[in-house]
């Protein structure tokens, strides 16, 4: 979402492509095969963004790489002090603790989202270099304010007229709505601080040793 890539893209980083690909499987899907279909070529492909914790000890604002990429991403992220862990795909928003609570008696992983497995799943197809880079946006015992699977679109946007309408009927939620945007907007610029420092390691996007 434009939410999770503005702090990263406010720094304008030489050589980097940022592509928004919307919420969910299907839009990740039909933007990430759309950029390679126009004849795009990449030296790699992070794929971004928030991501629920399931394991209880996960904190907001902690940046994850998944366990699964390779041996270079892992040993800078290492150096970085930046930990692995095991990422799971769902099909919807985990809105519940008592749901990431099942997520993660079910798939064993530590954090859940909605479209790193999809974008993997096409690079690798490709041959192309990929890795998951994800920040905790919301804690493994946490209720979001509202389920925002209603409110998804066809093209992974928000709805803002059912937005709209959910908030006439609830208008408490707005104070725990502004709350959730002011903690995700933190967990935006944590993210985007340790993109940066992962470019440079790999020195992608900025000439620094």
């Amino acid at each position: 979402m434009p939410e999770e890539a503005g702090p990263f893209r406010r720094l304008r980083l030489p050589g980097i492509r940022v592509l928004v690909t919307g919420m969910g499987q299907g839009a990740a899907r039909q933007a990430v095969e759309a950029e390679f279909a126009r004849g795009a070529e990449y030296d790699l492909v992070l794929t971004c963004g928030f991501c629920g914790a399931l394991a209880p000890e996960l904190r907001r604002g902690t940046v994850l790489l998944s366990d699964d990429s390779d041996a270079e991403m892992l040993s800078i992220g290492k150096t970085e002090g930046i930990g692995a862990g095991r990422f799971h795909c769902a099909e919807a928003v985990a809105t519940t603790g008592e749901m990431k609570a099942m997520l993660r008696k079910e798939t064993s992983a530590d954090v859940v989202e909605m479209e790193s497995g999809v974008v993997a799943e096409i690079c690798r197809r490709r041959g192309t270099r990929v890795a998951t880079v994800r920040v905790v946006s919301d804690e493994a015992d946490e209720d979001l304010p509202l389920d925002f699977n209603k409110l998804i679109t066809r093209r992974g946007g928000i709805h803002f007229g059912r937005l709209a309408f959910e908030v006439a009927r609830r208008p408490r939620m707005i104070s725990e709505l502004m709350r959730l945007q002011k903690r995700t907007r933190e967990a935006a610029g944590e993210l985007a601080k340790v993109l940066e420092r992962l470019l440079v390691r790999l020195r992608i996007g900025n000439q620094s040793p």
